[in-house]
């Protein structure tokens, strides 16, 4: 049988596992061009910007300097 200590560790490596699924799977979402998205029995219907409208924020800490 395992101890309590183990038992509360394997419960937060779960929480941390399913936690990062639904983030993946909003993430998904978001970033999707789609018009009606329908995952897990959830129907969600948007309107999505066309990709000429559409602006990318890029920080400034991640965007390299050209090298030549």
């Amino acid at each position: 049988m395992m101890e309590s200590s183990q038992l509360f560790m394997l419960y937060l490596a779960l929480m941390a596992f399913l936690g990062s699924c639904i983030g993946l799977t909003f993430q998904f979402v978001l970033k999707s061009r789609c018009e009606t998205i329908r995952c897990f029995g959830i129907h969600i219907s948007r309107n999505v910007l066309p990709a000429s409208q559409a602006e990318l924020e890029i920080p400034e800490t991640m965007v390299r300097p050209v090298i030549n």
